[in-house]
């Protein structure tokens, strides 16, 4: 059963950029669907993506033996102005996943609960938008 190798190189960059933060742990995680053909592109196992580590992982109940999980800072446009102070509001980065191919994967978590960078819920709030005119 081979489970991926994570490490976090995005935790090197100065703190500006990101903020260690642990996941809300998730009560009885079940596993809906697993991508067998992206897992076996990471050099993960069919085995171990279906089986009770990788739940513990990917719920965010548990941290990779060398991941930090953090929420990344970034700066952007947002509602026609720039903010300098953006960020995974409710994602977290998990670590970095080295692919069959060479490159480096990062593996994230989206819904992990609210981050430094986390609007308050009223701005939360999923709504339709209409083009500007």
């Amino acid at each position: 059963m081979q489970s991926p190798s994570i490490s976090q190189h995005y935790a090197n960059l100065p703190p500006l950029l990101h903020t260690q933060i642990a996941p809300i742990p998730v009560e009885a995680p079940t596993l809906v669907i697993g991508n067998d053909k992206l897992a076996a592109s990471l050099g993960i196992s069919r085995e171990w993506l279906h089986g009770e580590e990788a739940l513990k992982l990917l719920s965010g109940n548990e941290a990779a033996l060398h991941g930090k999980p953090l929420a990344m800072a970034y700066a952007g446009h947002q509602f026609g102005g720039f903010n300098p102070s953006l960020g995974d509001g409710r994602a977290m980065l998990l670590g970095d996943v080295l692919g069959v191919d060479g490159q480096t994967y990062e593996l994230h978590l989206k819904g992990t609960g609210p981050t430094v960078y986390s609007r308050s819920i009223a701005e939360s709030v999923a709504r339709p938008s209409a083009p500007r005119e």
